[in-house]
């Protein structure tokens, strides 16, 4: 008897062995994905985003006890497909995580790791409707209001917040910001490196002017001189003069937006200035280059303009909707 427990122990801890193996083989292997994707180009959000996807995966293959990922059957991917589909939360999310699981036996499939993808007959789903929130004017003034700007820090954040709604830029672009790239006379700020590597220049909305040139006047040389080590033309500092993070523009609006009674994030402020500035009748072409997107097919899925909003604005600038 106890002599077949010892060998159950042994197959358990042997099978236990493998499981663990195969984990860290996977995380190695998303590590290098990830690796192959910022070499592209890809945004630092982005390679978060696939990394958050496919843990996921990495918790079914465990579960699944499959040793290596790259010996997936097309059965056990439909297996996690169907999994993830039918669990709870945003369609979006879930979505996200199947198109990481494609991507990522692409990688392994265009690297030589595998012969043949066995997501490659997975279907992602049309989300063309399904864009993400965004707020109103009201709520946008709330969120721009909650700061106390009677701080030092307070001046900083609003001045983030007002760029971020009037710019619609990435969160990831304003952390890159130089004090070189502004003109507050001209009204226009210079993105020097955007997503893939394209840079572009967007207009400053005065109100953002305003503060951005209050923030840089009185406040950022005071950050600047709490500098530890060398000096940085990064335009948004943290409280110890450090360039702020992507972590610390999150938690400014994360802040902002819970003390205003708002659910928004630096995404959410993104779509809401395309939203806004397209139902005021700008052209899709000219919100895709203030966005910095390639084609305006990604702007129209990435916006929620009401079919009300659009008529209005054709009958407005049409010559035969008057």
């Amino acid at each position: 008897m106890r002599a077949a427990e010892e060998v159950n122990t042994e197959k358990t801890t042997s099978r236990d062995a493998v499981i663990s193996e195969g984990r860290r083989n996977f995380e190695a292997l998303v590590a290098q994905y990830c690796e192959h994707l910022r070499g592209h180009g890809r945004s630092p959000a982005t390679l978060q985003t696939r990394r958050y996807g496919l843990r996921t995966l990495g918790d079914f293959i465990v579960a699944r006890g499959i040793a290596d990922v790259r010996q997936m059957s097309r059965g056990e991917v439909d297996a996690y497909v169907a999994a993830v589909r039918g669990a709870k939360g945003a369609q979006r999310t879930n979505e996200g995580r199947i198109c990481a699981l494609k991507g990522f036996f692409r990688f392994l499939v265009d690297t030589n790791r595998i012969l043949l993808s066995p997501a490659e007959h997975v279907r992602e789903k049309n989300l063309q409707g399904l864009v993400g929130p965004t707020i109103t004017p009201a709520q946008a003034e709330r969120l721009l209001l909650a700061p106390n700007t009677s701080l030092l820090h307070g001046v900083r954040d609003r001045a983030l917040l007002e760029l971020l709604y009037s710019t619609g830029l990435r969160r990831d672009e304003v952390r890159k910001l130089s004090i070189f790239d502004v003109d507050l006379v001209g009204g226009l700020l210079r993105v020097a490196e955007g997503k893939g590597g394209r840079g572009r220049v967007v207009p400053i909305g005065k109100e953002s002017a305003r503060w951005l040139s209050t923030y840089l006047e009185r406040v950022r040389p005071v950050l600047a001189e709490r500098r530890r080590a060398g000096g940085s033309h990064i335009i948004f500092l943290g409280r110890s003069g450090e360039d702020i993070s992507g972590r610390g523009i999150g938690k400014i609006v994360e802040t902002a937006a819970r003390k205003a009674g708002v659910r928004v994030s630096c995404h959410g402020l993104r779509r809401t200035m395309a939203t806004e500035v397209l139902r005021g009748g700008a052209d899709i072409v000219t919100v895709a280059k203030m966005l910095g997107h390639v084609s305006p097919k990604t702007t129209q899925r990435y916006t929620k303009v009401e079919t009300s909003d659009l008529r209005r604005v054709h009958s407005r600038h049409h010559p035969r909707g008057r």
